[in-house]
């Protein structure tokens, strides 16, 4: 009996020592446990999956969250973009504008910027009612002829082979003409497509396109002549 019980002492702490004792976790590990959880459950959040390449107007986009559920898009600013049908986003003028992405319980907003494919010539001084004498301050094109009611600066731009013309009334300054000359159907194509990413089309026909602005003040009209060539005129919207 006592060497039975002689044999059972030992494999009784063996069997003990086989018992794995539960460590509770240090303080360190505990906090690397709520930065995981934390980063897991950041990364699980709704997100627009954004577009790594430039972005230009008049293409068609695609959208994706990282999500399965259904999403409804909408654009903060619809002149600069907005959505032809679901995810489809079409950018119109160069600009930027804020996409929010929403599903039942969440919402992901990211910033588009539409940047320009066309960068071909500075613009004239647009603001309408301006003096003669402002004008000739801040113009930096090299003053090629001064009259009592115009103003007609050389371009160094090869896009603008006739000179810029700002015309003078006795309010200011009413109407401004880039004269771009007779030009190639390439270079007629790109002037086109100049003003198509910075102003909204309101008419057309074979021989103008009228651009307006975003805010309806100034509308741009690109005239097309066989001996005169192209012309763009920028007026001030009345009425």
């Amino acid at each position: 009996m006592k060497t039975r019980i002689m044999y059972c002492i030992p494999l009784f702490f063996l069997c003990l020592s086989c018992v794995k004792t539960e460590v509770p976790p240090s303080q360190e590990e505990k906090i690397e446990k709520k930065k995981e959880e934390k980063k897991k459950a950041v990364s699980d959040k709704l997100k627009i999956i954004p577009i790594d390449r430039p972005i230009y107007a008049h293409e068609r986009l695609e959208l994706e969250t990282n999500s399965d559920e259904p999403v409804t898009w909408r654009s903060s600013n619809k002149y600069i973009g907005d959505f032809e049908r679901d995810n489809i986003f079409l950018p119109n003028q160069i600009g930027t504008t804020t996409i929010t992405a929403k599903t039942k319980d969440e919402e992901a907003r990211l910033r588009f910027e539409i940047v320009p494919k066309y960068d071909l010539f500075e613009e004239p001084i647009i603001s309408f009612g301006t003096k003669k004498e402002v004008i000739k301050q801040k113009e930096k094109r090299k003053l090629q002829e001064e009259m009592t009611s115009f103003l007609i600066y050389e371009d160094p731009n090869p896009f603008i082979k006739r000179g810029v013309v700002y015309g003078f009334n006795h309010s200011g300054k009413f109407n401004v003409l880039v004269r771009f000359g007779v030009q190639e159907k390439n270079d007629l194509d790109r002037v086109i497509g100049y003003y198509h990413e910075r102003y909204r089309i309101s008419k057309k026909d074979n021989k103008a396109i009228v651009f307006v602005n975003q805010r309806e003040t100034v509308q741009i009209r690109l005239t097309f002549d066989d001996k005169s060539g192209t012309t763009a005129s920028y007026a001030p919207i009345t009425g």
